[in-house]
């Protein structure tokens, strides 16, 4: 390899371990090892691998803990499955490659796995990370020492992340990011700040038989797998189920023989920056990138978020930059590594884009002086009134309500009238009724947390509200009879957000309780999960909203939670209909469960 590609890898290695952005992507990086293992399989590198670099106390692994050899098609891991079984009745476990820190717990020591032999005792951290064994969860510092070794990845679950990423301490582009970031941490750890050791033969599994290991059984498998992912995820762990006939079978210095992982890919793709909008958000001022069209998994990309001008300043981002964008499960693209500068400058601006006035740096992010900018109240009614998720309800339509002064806040929605929507530009009487029919079925799925929600609180959002009201009630919380403060995962900060806005928009959450009636979370617990699947003759939001107001809870994919799948032809097959018969979910013709309402 010559010392250009392997500078790169160093420089890139580091940085992927320190918490900061590479600035190549995952799968360029592991294109890279790939050729540095075939050129020179002993280098240095390739038994760092999975290394973070040891800052601390070091710590020797009894038992070597091995990387994962690796593998990115099916065609390559069936060449793996036809080398190691002993017949076609050989079994294989499926389970989650988590994408964050590998670790080991053992004598009540926590530490990284470093290069397999010497890792870095991070104990000191224990106090911020709870173990999760399956259903069971455990703050690390109060587990007794152990003689058993307990292997995991320190991983933060990806909603939490997505509460967190952009905050006072910095702004994570990767889950995996933070993860080393705070491992990596000399100074004590943001208030209410936490990670979990999730132990790997825990996690969520299947049993395959060598047998029917066929391309189309591994891609339902793959598409099940991501879409229940609560954890940050970059492949699958396949192993034998054997034990003893796994270890029989031995190690490489990098790897064991018994077990392999199969890396997604084609999730990231390279383009160039032509243009950065800054637009108004529900809060701050926010930067899109406009870039060359690019396609992932056959979808067409035109623009990336670049999270606040905090992100865009620190990479130094303009237009003729390339860079390297992700997009994973349903996540908004953004850029994963800035690839090559371009001859262009970052530039901020110093003026809202909507009203022109002067705009103020508050952390990594800025927001126009102009508490009555019209641009920000229209980005916070569009962002709340999305909570509602009403069918039909578009950017469009709520430009055009807010611009008449129908809708300016977001309880407003629910007094729009039949006349008000027959105004709307295309629109007619079928239109009309459908969206106001559309409205009238959403107040039946909106909670508590919900409405709390759409006060659009900086850095606070549906699921930190549900964990609130799981300490306090509703009329609690607004009347602030009880302290925030004792919540865990609430800071300071956290609970002066949360009481200024819930002290500014009393009068709206007076109004919008009594337009509507909330339902409990309890509520929804109790409610039969329904999927529908197959062509129908109206449009699949019918019968959705059908099931909405007979008390069902709506779901677009079939795991083992659903109870019902509806489907148009009980023969049909598709890969929600192998999915059901493979969890036993009850599947009911259209018509028959249309007869049984």
């Amino acid at each position: 390899m010559n010392p250009k590609k392997l500078k790169i890898l160093e420089e890139n290695f580091e940085l992927y371990w320190s918490g900061k952005e590479p600035y190549i992507s995952d799968q360029r990086f592991d294109e890279l090892i790939e050729e540095l293992k075939e050129e020179n399989p002993k280098h240095p590198l390739i038994t760092k691998l999975g290394l973070n670099t040891i800052r601390g106390m070091k710590y020797k692994h009894k038992n070597p803990m091995l990387s994962l050899d690796k593998v990115y098609k099916f065609e390559d891991l069936k060449k793996w499955i036809n080398k190691t079984q002993r017949s076609p009745n050989e079994n294989y476990i499926i389970q989650y490659k988590f994408d964050g820190l590998a670790g080991k717990l053992v004598d009540g020591v926590l530490s990284t796995r470093g290069d397999g032999q010497v890792g870095e005792d991070i104990s000191r951290h224990k106090t911020h990370i709870d173990l999760v064994s399956g259903e069971r969860r455990k703050s690390l510092i109060k587990l007794q020492k152990n003689s058993k070794e307990i292997l995991g990845e320190i991983v933060i679950p990806k909603k939490r992340f997505e509460e967190i990423r952009i905050s006072d301490f910095g702004t994570f582009a990767h889950p995996r990011n933070f993860v080393a970031g705070m491992i990596g941490r000399k100074e004590s750890w943001p208030k209410g700040v936490r990670l979990d050791f999730v132990e790997y033969s825990s996690s969520k599994q299947e049993v395959v038989n060598a047998r029917n290991f066929g391309k189309d059984r591994w891609e339902i498998l793959v598409k099940d797998f991501r879409k229940n992912a609560i954890y940050p995820t970059d492949g699958l762990v396949i192993k034998l189920e054997d034990e003893k006939y796994a270890k029989s079978l031995g190690n490489t210095a990098h790897h064991p023989l018994g077990q392999i992982a199969f890396k997604f890919s084609g999730e990231t793709a390279s383009t160039k920056i032509k243009e950065i909008r800054w637009q108004n958000g529900k809060n701050s001022i926010c930067p899109v990138a406009i870039i060359e069209k690019a396609v992932i998994q056959n979808i067409a990309i035109s623009k990336v978020t670049l999270h606040n001008a905090g992100f865009v300043k620190g990479l130094n981002l303009a237009p003729g930059d390339e860079i390297t964008i992700e997009r994973a499960g349903d996540v908004i693209p953004h850029i994963v590594s800035l690839d090559k500068k371009g001859e262009n400058f970052c530039s901020i601006p110093k003026r809202c884009p909507y009203c022109k006035e002067e705009v103020e740096w508050r952390g990594p992010e800025i927001f126009c002086t102009n508490l009555g900018c019209l641009g920000t109240k229209r980005a916070r009614l569009m962002a709340s009134l999305k909570y509602f998720e009403i069918d039909g309800l578009g950017d469009t339509i709520i430009n055009y309500l807010f611009d008449k002064k129908i809708v300016t806040s977001p309880e407003q929605i629910f007094q729009v009238t039949f006349q008000d929507l027959m105004k709307i530009p295309g629109f007619a009487e079928v239109s009309s009724q459908k969206l106001l029919d559309s409205i009238e079925a959403s107040k039946k799925k909106i909670t508590y947390p919900i409405i709390l929600a759409t006060l659009n609180t900086e850095g606070v959002g549906k699921v930190t509200y549900k964990k609130i009201l799981e300490y306090m009630t509703f009329e609690e919380l607004v009347e602030a009879k009880k302290e925030l403060l004792n919540i865990p995962g609430i800071s300071e900060k956290r609970a002066i957000a949360i009481r200024n806005s819930i002290e500014e928009g009393k009068e709206y959450l007076k109004a919008i309780t009594s337009l509507i009636s909330p339902i409990s979370e309890d509520s929804i617990k109790g409610r039969k999960r329904i999927c529908f699947t197959g062509k129908m003759e109206k449009p699949r939001k019918y019968y959705e909203n059908l099931a909405l107001q007979h008390n069902y809870e709506i779901s677009d994919k079939v795991d083992k939670s659903l109870d019902i799948l509806v489907t148009t032809e009980i023969t049909r097959e598709s890969s929600k209909m192998t999915l059901a018969r493979k969890y036993g979910v009850k599947i009911i013709e259209l018509k028959d469960w249309m007869e049984e309402l």
